[in-house]
């Protein structure tokens, strides 16, 4: 707040001036840890975010967390999807998984038609993927269609972009008789850490 100071004959005086309405507003800025010039790497988080910094600039539905991971309900392309943030304790953020899995009774080729406009989407920001259909049984052949070699755990599509910062891989399979769609972003200059062996 600003002083003015008087002079009288037998003392200086010092008084205080209340604030101007400009000053009142800008003399308790907000606390954030977010720069407002940065580019995020996906959504609004960048590689290398600690927990605390995704905290404030996710909006998706928190869920849970623990020390390397946070769980968080969100949407992708309109779809409803568990997302994953992986989290090194070193680096910050390095993995982001949005996880689909088919619901009770679904069909499949409904699971793989989202999935299809989800790559289309990405695809529209990181150009053409590379596109791969991968038989894991010979039994694949015998499928009325690609839906149902999937559901049967006979085939698995992906999907791949990569630039300097991020690696992108889709992927819809069957793994326990349970199909789904998962769509990893990760950090292109950070190796992620082998999972514990359990010893």
């Amino acid at each position: 707040m600003p002083k003015t100071t008087e002079v009288t004959s037998t003392s200086i005086e010092t008084t205080t001036e209340p604030p101007t309405t400009t000053e009142a507003a800008t003399t308790a800025p907000p606390t954030t840890l977010v720069s407002s010039n940065r580019k995020a790497n996906v959504r609004n988080m960048c590689w290398g975010d600690t927990k605390e910094i995704v905290k404030e600039v996710e909006t998706g539905k928190f869920i849970e967390e623990d020390n390397d991971a946070i769980l968080y309900d969100v949407e992708i392309c309109g779809y409803s999807a568990r997302m994953m943030l992986y989290f090194d304790r070193s680096y910050g953020l390095y993995e982001v998984d949005y996880i689909i899995q088919e619901e009770y009774g679904q069909q499949i080729s409904i699971l793989l038609s989202e999935y299809e406009n989800i790559i289309n989407k990405i695809s529209e920001s990181y150009g053409a993927s590379a596109h791969n259909v991968i038989t894991l049984n010979s039994l694949s052949e015998y499928c009325d269609s690609i839906a149902d070699a999937i559901e049967l755990g006979y085939m698995a599509v992906t999907d791949e972009w990569s630039t300097s910062q991020t690696n992108i891989l889709g992927s819809i399979t069957t793994s326990n008789y349970t199909t789904a769609i998962i769509i990893k972003f990760s950090s292109a200059t950070f190796t992620a850490p082998e999972p514990d062996a359990g010893f």
